[in-house]
């Protein structure tokens, strides 16, 4: 891959060069100091994708890409526990009661034939009745708990940092770096 890309890199220099040199001026406009310059670039640039072509040296660039996912974590939650409590109530009752009444008059009168029959031994009895409270309960609801959940979505921009190969190219020819400097400087 980098060989590719610094083939077409330098490829990419040789044509703007010369579609400078040809848009600029015609050639025998130029200078001979620049003619002669510009023409040595091109011969240096022509000779290192010639030399770069034929080496198999190859570099690997490499370059991070941000890769974002998602994943499910718990985030918290509720816990909801029921518990029985006792509170006393107290409610009014009206209750109704019998009660047995014997009472003695004094009596001056003369005995009847249904006196004389009643006139044995005998027993009477009678039954009182009487109301208790009662006591009995009955579970009603009252009230609903539901418990549920709530889906919803935000934005959230992820920032980090991913890291480069850069390849920095260095002539160690000094006569070529002092020409490449010297045309740096005069361009």
């Amino acid at each position: 891959m980098l060989k590719t890309q610094h083939i077409l890199n330098v490829n990419l220099a040789i044509a703007a060069e010369q579609m400078f040199i040809r848009r600029a001026a015609p050639a025998e406009q130029l200078p001979a100091t620049l003619q002669v310059m510009l023409l040595r670039q091109l011969a240096e640039l022509k000779m290192l994708t010639e030399t770069f072509n034929r080496s198999g040296n190859v570099i690997p660039v490499i370059e991070e890409e941000l890769q974002v996912g998602k994943r499910e974590v718990e985030g918290g939650g509720v816990r909801v526990q029921t518990h029985v409590t006792e509170k006393p109530v107290e409610e009014q009752v009206t209750l109704r009661e019998e009660r047995v009444n014997v009472e003695r008059h004094p009596v001056n009168r003369d005995v009847t034939d249904s006196d004389l029959a009643n006139f044995k031994e005998g027993e009477i009895n009678v039954t009182t009745r009487a109301e208790e409270a009662v006591v009995g309960k009955q579970a009603r609801i009252v009230e609903e708990v539901e418990i549920g959940k709530e889906v919803t979505e935000r934005q959230e921009t992820v920032r980090d940092t991913v890291r480069r190969t850069d390849v920095d190219v260095e002539e160690t020819d000094t006569t070529r770096t002092s020409d490449f400097n010297s045309r740096n400087i005069n361009s």
